[in-house]
């Protein structure tokens, strides 16, 4: 839990101007009174990387989740950090534990499935844009080792009924590959054409049959069925996507288990938000039709990744998470109570991508973060005079006086300026969240800084 505190110093009336600020970047309402939860302020606000100016992220799949679902109920929640390494969240079937690093320095989302010894077997791109792949043993990923080649996109991996392990991934032809692992080892890779813009997604049934995905460069969806023995071949199914989509055994809407001949894809639409498709196929006299139902919206709300839809075999529904625009992290859970599967209604927000997520920020945003790199680097010299004109004018004569005792508190501040959230800002004033260092443990604290808006334009620290 993380705790948000501000130190007040002895005579210091200033915070109550910060009663004028705008209602708050995200609260909660606690027992009829909007207020901000202690435990729900990570898991409300975007973090911003102050030594980034104005800018988004490289391009690669930050945030994108992957989650695994055991059949005792837990879960373990993978994603590419904004520090390039793989991050894992576990789900003991009450509560979600802190984030935890796994390391590495990685250039797409991961793919991870279930093996049935009990490990997670973990697939993602390298920086020399090799797939690499490692078993999970619930504490740590060791022992990388590369399936080679060259790819531009995340992988997509899973596990057929007879143990084998296939491996789907873009090209830097724009083909779709494939690889396959089976008692005898890795196999080579293999091309199934088509040219697409994004990253696959694959699904098997016992039988041996795979439908494969991915959104061509017409930014239509297409499929791909192996029917045990042979590829079909590339057609689309329409439409006009924004990510790569998301595959489900099972149809959610439909009661019990997910059962062969049912499946579900998920992508993301241009309006930014997740639709849903359920497929089931017969099978007469030898003669495969694939059923296609409507096209299901999964509400309003905008979303920046492809979707992770797995069931969940202890509370028997599915789980769909999805990095929203807010960068929170966001999941919804099915229901055979609803036709549709879903509960339309808002997304529940998870946490908040670790350790850190540059986002554009707005000029005004932008100008309270170069007030904190101001303030900053002015506290680094340790010189009052060069520190004390980055105060608030109705606050300098304080801090002058209580300069030495003052002292240890701020370079503390400073040293967790790096971990700041985005500004919330309105009326002249500005409040800004500080998170602990990734290096601290899970009951460190949260500190504010507030700001006013000086007649100059700038941004000046009224206190923390």
């Amino acid at each position: 839990m993380v705790n948000k505190t501000k130190i007040y110093k002895k005579g210091f009336l200033g915070f109550i101007a910060s009663s004028l600020l705008l209602i708050m970047f995200i609260s909660c309402q606690i027992d009829g009174n909007k207020q901000v939860s202690n435990e729900s302020v990570t898991e409300k606000l975007t973090t911003v990387d102050v030594s980034v100016s104005n800018s988004t992220y490289d391009g690669v799949d930050i945030g994108q989740p992957v989650l695994v679902n055991t059949l005792s109920g837990t879960s373990h929640l993978f994603i590419l950090g904004s520090d390039k390494a793989l991050w894992v969240k576990y789900f003991d079937g009450y509560n979600w534990t802190a984030w935890k690093s796994l390391g590495g320095n990685w250039t797409s989302a991961p793919s991870a499935i279930l093996m049935p010894n009990g490990t997670i077997s973990v697939y993602v791109r390298g920086t020399d844009n090799a797939i690499w792949n490692s078993s999970y043993n619930g504490s740590v990923c060791d022992n990388w080792s590369s399936l080679e080649g060259s790819w531009t996109s995340s992988p997509a991996a899973i596990l057929m009924s007879d143990g084998t392990i296939s491996v789907y991934v873009r090209g830097t032809d724009n083909a779709i590959w494939v690889k396959e692992s089976n008692r005898r080892g890795w196999g080579r890779w293999a091309s199934l054409g088509g040219s697409f813009a994004s990253a696959p997604a694959a699904v098997s049934m016992s039988d041996g049959t795979t439908n494969i995905y991915a959104v061509a460069t017409d930014n239509a969806l297409w499929t791909n069925r192996n029917n045990g023995h042979k590829w079909g071949g590339w057609s689309s199914i329409g439409g006009n996507w924004t990510s790569a989509p998301s595959v489900c055994l099972g149809t959610p809407g439909k009661p019990g288990k997910p059962v062969d001949g049912t499946w579900s894809i998920y992508v993301r639409g241009t309006d930014s938000t997740i639709w849903s498709r359920n497929i089931t196929s017969t099978t007469v006299k030898g003669k495969t039709t694939i059923n296609y139902e409507a096209w299901t919206n999964l509400g309003s709300e905008s979303m920046a990744s492809t979707p992770c839809v797995i069931y969940n075999y202890f509370r028997f529904n599915y789980d769909i998470y999805a990095l929203g625009s807010d960068y929170m992290l966001k999941c919804k859970h099915s229901t055979s109570i609803i036709s549709t599967g879903w509960d339309l209604s808002n997304w529940e927000d998870i946490d908040v991508v670790p350790p850190i997520v540059p986002v554009t920020l707005t000029s005004e945003e932008q100008s309270v973060v170069d007030a904190i790199n101001n303030f900053k680097t002015a506290l680094s010299s340790n010189n009052l005079a060069n520190v004390l004109p980055l105060f608030a004018e109705n606050r300098r004569s304080y801090y002058q006086n209580e300069w030495e005792d003052c002292q240890s508190n701020l370079h503390f501040l400073s040293d967790r300026m790096k971990f700041i959230m985005k500004p919330d800002v309105g009326n002249g004033y500005a409040e800004v969240y500080i998170l602990p260092p990734k290096e601290a443990n899970n009951e460190g604290e949260l500190y504010v800084l507030d700001f006013e808006q000086g007649s100059d334009g700038k941004w000046y620290l009224l206190g923390y």
